[in-house]
């Protein structure tokens, strides 16, 4: 009788099917391609391969790691274009320090700008670099 009654509350609340194509487009990965410490950047070969045999579209990914873009690893940005000639599009932190020139200048070398956002970790800094929230307007 349990069973039953299982089996008919989730028969009327079935999902209709939907190829896994239809909602691709609403998840992605957060990588750490600017970091030259993580798996990413040191395995970035293997990183774009299995970002490519899983068909991802979307990743995130910051700009933001070392002050004002020039301690940032060049090679990063050639990933970014890497992934963006296979058709994986980036969201990018900025750098929420510099300004809105800086982060247009650097954002335009790069071949798959969807989306950008500020850093959303308040309490997350590195040494001698001022919070966001403190950040003068510019």
């Amino acid at each position: 009788m349990l069973l039953t009654l299982i089996l008919a509350v989730t028969a009327s609340h079935a999902e209709t099917a939907r190829p896994a194509d239809s909602v691709a487009d609403s998840v992605g990965v957060n990588t750490h391609f600017g970091d030259t410490t993580s798996p990413y950047y040191l395995h970035s070969d293997l990183a774009i391969s299995l970002m490519q045999q899983l068909a991802v579209r979307h990743y995130r990914d910051g700009i933001t790691y070392l002050g004002a873009y020039a301690p940032f690893p060049a090679q990063s940005f050639a990933l970014f274009n890497q992934l963006g000639k296979d058709g994986i599009h980036g969201d990018y932190i900025v750098n929420c320090t510099a300004t809105v020139a800086q982060n247009a200048a650097i954002l335009g070398t790069l071949n798959n700008v969807e989306a950008i956002e500020y850093p959303n970790e308040y309490d997350v800094t590195r040494i001698g670099q001022p919070r966001c929230g403190t950040a003068r307007r510019r």
